[in-house]
């Protein structure tokens, strides 16, 4: 297994993303295509924003990040048209930062005059695209909660400190191979618990985990560089030198439009890392030439740029029809070369 993995596998949409490249001087542009159907919807309902003094101080606590030895839990404040306050929850183990363990939408609302929390899985092609956005909530799409496949309900305590929630009946789930689903979370002073598992139809256990996590102290955020580029780490690098202006940085690749759309990536038979040298000679994909400094060997980041006039398409540079489009890449930096001369 090499060192250094990318988060998903080519999609199909690939070639239907040639529409969106063209060469300079082509014809008009056209809308995009559909964007893929969400999963199936299990119900759909409405949980507005009533101001409930319980559900603000629940979201309150539950923010913020958890570490384990092996494990990190990120909770983080969304809007979702069609609900209350809503968290976006994302458990990753370490190594596999890009790849998160869970990820969940939770909603918290007053049912029969009782705290719970409505746990919903992200709509499929919101995945890959929303891993990490915990440090740029500003970024969440704004799918509406119709979208989401909803799992059920935890009843939740607040009380002393100390946040509880459980489901009271095995959630129907599809995954992996199971069609039920516990969870369990316990937020303390020491912490945040969390104990789920997914059970086959004969009972047979397919996944579970109980990990206890503590807190850590402030959010890690995005940071913001010149033309409202924003840039964000998975993982911080560790080896070699830190890239810097007129050095050459490979890395892995991947690229998407705010709506889940993947144009590109490196994650392709026969296709290695992209080399990029600092500053890139035309200046064509402008927020990497900002947002790759710093990135060592090792490191995850994403790069949100509000208007990239261009992306990759087949390892090429091509200007995007139509103009400007906001555009997400994340980078897993393989190496580094340092070019400064010898003196």
């Amino acid at each position: 297994m090499r060192p250094f993995t990318t988060i998903l596998r080519i999609s199909t949409l690939i070639p239907a993303a040639f529409a969106l490249l063209l060469p300079i001087n082509s014809a008009p542009a056209q809308e995009l295509g559909p964007e893929a159907p969400p999963e199936v919807v299990k119900e759909r309902e409405c949980f507005p924003d009533q101001h409930d003094p319980e559900v603000e101080s629940f979201v309150e606590m539950m923010t913020g990040m958890y570490r384990g030895s092996d494990h990190t839990l990120y909770v983080s404040a969304v809007e979702v048209p069609g609900s209350a306050p809503a968290l976006y929850v994302e458990l990753v183990e370490a190594g596999a930062e890009n790849k998160p363990l869970r990820q969940q939408l939770w909603v918290p609302h007053r049912k029969d005059n009782r705290l719970q929390v409505r746990v919903c899985e992200l709509p499929l092609g919101m995945r890959d695209l929303v891993v990490g956005m915990w440090a740029a909530p500003q970024l969440y799409p704004r799918a509406d909660l119709g979208q989401y496949a909803s799992l059920g309900d935890l009843q939740v305590d607040v009380g002393d400190g100390r946040s509880t929630g459980r489901s009271r009946l095995p959630m129907p789930i599809a995954r992996e191979g199971a069609v039920d689903y516990e969870l369990r979370f316990e937020r303390t002073a020491d912490g945040m618990r969390w104990t789920d598992r997914g059970t086959a139809t004969n009972g047979d256990e397919i996944f579970s985990l109980d990990v206890m996590m503590g807190p850590r102290p402030g959010m890690p955020g995005a940071r913001e560089l010149d033309g409202g580029i924003l840039v964000y780490d998975l993982r911080e690098g560790f080896v070699g030198p830190t890239p810097e202006n007129k050095d050459s940085i490979v890395f892995y690749f991947h690229e998407w439009t705010l709506d889940g759309f993947l144009i590109d990536t490196s994650d392709q038979p026969h296709r290695g890392g992209y080399v990029f040298t600092i500053p890139n000679e035309n200046d064509a994909i402008r927020s990497w030439n900002l947002g790759v400094i710093g990135l060592r060997q090792g490191g995850i980041r994403r790069i949100y740029d509000p208007a990239s006039a261009t992306g990759i398409f087949r390892g090429e540079l091509q200007p995007f029809r139509g103009g400007p489009l906001p555009l997400l890449t994340e980078l897993e930096c393989v190496s580094v070369k340092d070019n400064t001369p010898d003196n």
